[in-house]
């Protein structure tokens, strides 16, 4: 139950310890040629790398 892990005493599980920890690292994805970010409103965005 999602409810048994929230609020001011949560019941979380023990720890689970290991030598190397687990790292879940995204993949890198390009954009396709020609497309852009689109800035939030008041900001900007630079490309810094090609």
């Amino acid at each position: 139950q999602v409810s048994d892990g929230t609020g001011p005493s949560p019941k979380l599980p023990e720890p689970n310890k290991t030598l190397i920890p687990t790292v879940n690292i995204a993949p890198a994805v390009g954009w396709e040629k020609g497309a852009k970010p689109v800035a939030a409103p008041g900001t900007q965005v630079a490309a810094f790398a090609e």
